[in-house]
């Protein structure tokens, strides 16, 4: 008959032996499983790791988005230059700093025409500045960043309050100046 070894329990919940002896199968595949205190350093480690890992990864993420969605200014005015539709009139956009309502041409021409820029990434009409929401190939959407307005009657009347988003849609010029 074999003979079997004493196995105690400590108060952490590991296994200590007080003699050494032939072991059953069972009992030595038992002893050679990691402890449970070995497996709670081991998920605390992994635990660590793994939150280093989501802070590096999201801030990878930040740094590769900033670069990828940073345009220069030139390639921003590059993109908006052209014909481009709201929703109640045409627009013309020009590489010489004018925007000009449509129709550009004919007897019912509009005479409104604004000054554009872009700088630091912000798209400006007539000095004042517009967060660009969105610019693709197709659509141009701009908020504005502050209050305007007229001056009526010595009030100061809000025309278009903090957050109002202005949507362009890219057109061709018979649409435009129709």
């Amino acid at each position: 008959m074999a003979k079997f070894t004493v196995v105690t329990m400590t108060d952490k919940f590991q296994l200590s032996v007080k003699s050494t002896t032939l072991l059953p199968h069972r009992i030595q595949k038992f002893l050679e499983q990691p402890r449970i205190s070995d497996i709670r350093q081991t998920e605390r480690s992994c635990c660590f790791m793994r939150k280093e890992i989501l802070i590096l990864t999201a801030v990878a993420s930040l740094i590769m988005a900033a670069t990828a969605s940073a345009q220069s200014d030139a390639q921003i005015k590059s993109e908006l230059i052209g014909y481009w539709m709201s929703p109640r009139h045409g627009y013309l956009i020009q590489n010489n700093g004018l925007m000009r309502m449509c129709p550009t041409v004919g007897p019912n021409r509009a005479m409104t025409t604004n000054r554009w820029d872009v700088r630091s990434g912000m798209f400006y009409q007539d000095g004042e500045p517009y967060k660009i929401v969105k610019l693709t190939k197709s659509e141009f959407d701009y908020e504005a960043v502050r209050k305007s307005g007229v001056q009526v009657n010595g009030k100061f009347v809000v025309t278009c309050p903090v957050g109002t988003v202005f949507p362009l849609y890219r057109t061709t010029r018979s649409r435009a100046e129709e």
